[in-house]
Parts: structure tokens; C-alpha cells; sequence
């Protein structure tokens, strides 16, 4: 008969397998993870990359000479491409894991 320590194992182990849904193992690379079409490590490296295309639109639209794009390119729809790019790469539901992780913890 499991001990109710086992069962809370379970319970965290079934959570982790529902909330741990924004990178997938790779099919075929081993130790890799897919976010879409963007491969990556694991999350440290999700979020070095969102953090890297954050700061890229900020500089642009910062310092970036804007009137000096050719006329073939807008880049301001490019930032605005790059920024919707991150808003699906953040991982919201591993953040809801995480608190509720911290919750267990605390008790």
C-alpha cells in the first residue's frame, strides 16, 4: 500500500507533466527541447533568448536609425514581429507551476 509521501509524488509528478507544456523533447535530438521552431537547451535558455530579443527592440527603437531602412522594409513592423514572437515564447504556464511549487513549499 503507498504511504501518503508516494502519493503526494504522484500528485507533483502528474502536476509537472500538465504544466510543463512550452518546450517539447525533440524527436530528434537528444537533450533538446523544441519551442516551435526555435530549439533550445532548456528554460535558462528560453529566456536568455527572450531576454536577448527584448533588449534587440529596445535598442532599435531606441538608437536604431529608422529613416535609414530601404523602403522594401518597415522596421517598425519588424520589432512589432520580433515582440509578438516573445509574447508566445514566455512561459505562463511553467510561471503558474512555479507558484504553486512555492506554495508547497511554504506550507
Amino acid at each position: 500500500m503507498k504511504n501518503e509521501r508516494e502519493i503526494e509524488q504522484q500528485k507533483l509528478a502528474e502536476k509537472l507533466r500538465e504544466s510543463l507544456v512550452m518546450l517539447k523533447p525533440h524527436d530528434t535530438y537528444k537533450g533538446k527541447y523544441k519551442v516551435d521552431l526555435h530549439y533550445v537547451e532548456g528554460y535558462g535558455e528560453l529566456l536568455f533568448t527572450i531576454r536577448s530579443l527584448l533588449y534587440l527592440c529596445i535598442n532599435s527603437l531606441e538608437y536604431g536609425d529608422l529613416e535609414s531602412y530601404s523602403a522594401d522594409r518597415n522596421p517598425k513592423n519588424n520589432v512589432q514581429d520580433v515582440l509578438e514572437l516573445i509574447t508566445r515564447m514566455i512561459p505562463i504556464e511553467e510561471g503558474d507551476l512555479l507558484d504553486e511549487l512555492r506554495g508547497m513549499v511554504d506550507e
